[in-house]
């Protein structure tokens, strides 16, 4: 049916290409929708801010997404403000992985 399937935000964080509320309808995960967001969004920052690395924040809960995140190349470092998003972990990459 129609409706919202994927969406997310893309803006500069701590000079990143930050990646902002991005989901995927629970209806319409694991058909590769997060990928391809994902890719798109990378593409849209680097057009944008010029190219720098990509940033995100995962909850702690959020093992799927982790995963995903690790697949397409992101590693999880400390935020320059320890106090943020506690219950989150931030991740950045240089690029996107082709997987």
């Amino acid at each position: 049916g129609a409706g919202l399937a994927a969406f997310g935000q893309c803006y500069l964080r701590v000079g990143r290409c930050h990646f902002g509320r991005v989901a995927v309808a629970p209806h319409r995960r694991g058909a590769g929708l997060g990928t391809r967001l994902l890719r798109e969004m990378a593409a849209w920052g680097m057009d944008r801010f010029g190219p720098r690395e990509l940033s995100l924040f995962v909850l702690n809960t959020n093992d799927a997404a982790r995963r995903l995140y690790e697949r397409l190349g992101f590693r999880t470092v400390p935020y320059p403000d320890p106090g943020f998003l506690p219950d989150a972990h931030y991740m950045i990459a240089d690029r996107m992985r082709d997987r």
